[in-house]
């Protein structure tokens, strides 16, 4: 009798401790699966909209990276420990990402306390093993006449007669993500006789989300050389 109650106390014991290492409050590989969906959910941002993390910014894993796509994001990993983003306008990755979510997404913005940027935070952190304290800096191509006039000319100058050949690969690894698929706030591009070539120019360079039509990320020269520009608005003008 006395070697059965060890026995149901043993089974029990077995049981009480697997019970507890199912609730260990320090594993959160659910938090990091979860988040990790989130960073490829498009229900982040509108209906219809399509835009998600990784549009735009590198996954860390290898499998989720499109062969060929050029990301014009910061990448993902150790995202979690920058000193700045965005330029160094925000220096709080939840206000990054819901600054991302607003313009780009047109979705609502994560609390601090909500499942779903607990679920993303965690996976942040989870990626950003190592400190990383280098800004990402710009070379910006703004050129104006006076103080609200871009210098067209100049535009037209720079990024006339390129190659249309090269410009469709290069529209395929920089634009198609967004603009090959007509989501609502990046349709597909045909060319207009009013999208002159310091028109496109301005807008590539210059985009500073002022309205619906301004939801487009501008793209610094470190993003998008000048060269592969000029190549893909030659292309652009023949579509």
């Amino acid at each position: 009798m006395r070697y059965f109650l060890l026995l149901v106390l043993s089974i029990l014991f077995a049981g009480l401790l697997a019970s507890c290492e199912s609730d260990d409050p320090t594993d959160t590989s659910d938090l990091i699966a979860t988040g990790k969906l989130y960073t490829e959910d498009i229900a982040l941002g509108s209906v219809g909209n399509g835009f998600r993390c990784i549009t735009c910014h590198t996954p860390p894993e290898t499998d989720r990276v499109v062969p060929g796509q050029v990301y014009v994001g910061y990448p993902l990993q150790n995202i979690a420990h920058r000193t700045g983003y965005w330029g160094t306008s925000t220096y709080n990755l939840r206000g990054a990402v819901n600054r991302c979510i607003d313009l780009f997404m047109h979705g609502q913005p994560l609390t601090e306390n909500g499942e779903t940027w607990s679920a993303m935070n965690v996976y942040f952190n989870s990626i950003s093993p190592v400190f990383n304290d280098t800004l990402r800096t710009f070379q910006t191509e703004r050129y104006f006449v006076n103080s609200t006039t871009y210098d067209t000319a100049r535009y037209e100058s720079i990024y006339d007669e390129g190659d249309p050949v090269r410009g469709e690969i290069s529209f395929r690894q920089y634009c198609f993500e967004c603009h090959g698929f007509g989501l609502s706030n990046a349709p597909e591009i045909r060319y207009q006789p009013e999208r002159t070539i310091a028109s496109i120019a301005i807008k590539v360079r210059n985009s500073t989300f002022t309205s619906a039509s301004e939801r487009m990320a501008f793209f610094s020269v470190n993003a998008l050389p000048s060269d592969t520009l000029r190549n893909i608005i030659s292309y652009l003008r023949l579509r």
